[in-house]
């Protein structure tokens, strides 16, 4: 019988240890620096996604690499993977790890990936070669998050949902930043046309970024003469 995906215990009353973790993460202050490099830090990922027996269930096995995923650690976590790319640090993860280290990864996306591939190295590498093959709408966290599309090869899919995505488009088919403009996108996906929500993907990982890029628009209407606010540094996380 098909394993049914385990569903998440229901939050206890008020703020949660978790929630109150996450929150104190995004919201102190950074250290001036780090002590490791980019690379030392995703190789760390990396090898915690391969060592740390992550529990891997495909949560859309029609779609093969390209779809979402179930991770769960073994202390208990678990989160929802979207792998995109399968070369590219542009897959994404709802831990706080993820959303906070600008580095494009983190443990449960890197394995994920080491266990789609595990016994599938030409199939991985011709996937990867091919790419996904929806439009993906998705937020970039390699630096600073920034709300992207991604183009498919197919250009028979991107035509069907470039007409449909115009409003949300800038010149060159890049994706309007804008919270406001990406809160319309999300909005109106639920009612797009079956042949668009066909040919796309909308990440379900835009809601915290967004509640905080519409948080410091905001501030800064109120205060149209005072400095803009810098993007928060990176910071360095695990869970």
């Amino acid at each position: 019988m098909p394993e049914r995906a385990a569903s998440k215990p229901a939050p206890a009353p008020g703020r949660s240890k978790r929630g109150a973790k996450a929150k104190a993460v995004l919201d102190r202050k950074s250290s001036p620096g780090w002590l490791t490099s980019d690379e030392d830090e995703i190789s760390l990922r990396r090898w915690r996604g391969r060592t740390e027996g992550i529990e891997v269930v495909a949560l859309e096995p029609q779609l093969g690499f390209f779809g979402a995923f179930r991770a769960r650690s073994a202390s208990g976590g678990q989160y929802e993977v979207e792998i995109r790319s399968l070369e590219e640090r542009i897959n994404s993860c709802g831990c706080i790890d993820h959303r906070v280290n600008a580095l494009g990864t983190c443990k449960h996306i890197e394995g994920v990936l080491a266990a789609v591939s595990e016994d599938k190295a030409r199939a991985f590498q011709a996937a990867a070669e091919e790419g996904s093959a929806r439009v993906e709408i998705f937020l970039d966290r390699r630096d600073a998050a920034i709300p992207s599309v991604g183009w498919p090869a197919d250009s028979a899919a991107a035509a069907v949902a470039r007409e449909w995505l115009a409003p949300w488009l800038l010149d060159d088919d890049v994706l309007n930043p804008d919270p406001d403009s990406v809160a319309a996108l999300l909005a109106a996906f639920p009612e797009a046309p079956p042949e668009v929500a066909a040919a796309m993907r909308v990440s379900r990982h835009f809601g915290p970024w967004l509640a905080r890029a519409r948080a410091s628009v905001r501030v800064k209407r109120r205060a149209p003469h005072s400095r803009p606010m810098s993007p928060p540094a990176a910071q360095r996380s695990t869970c």
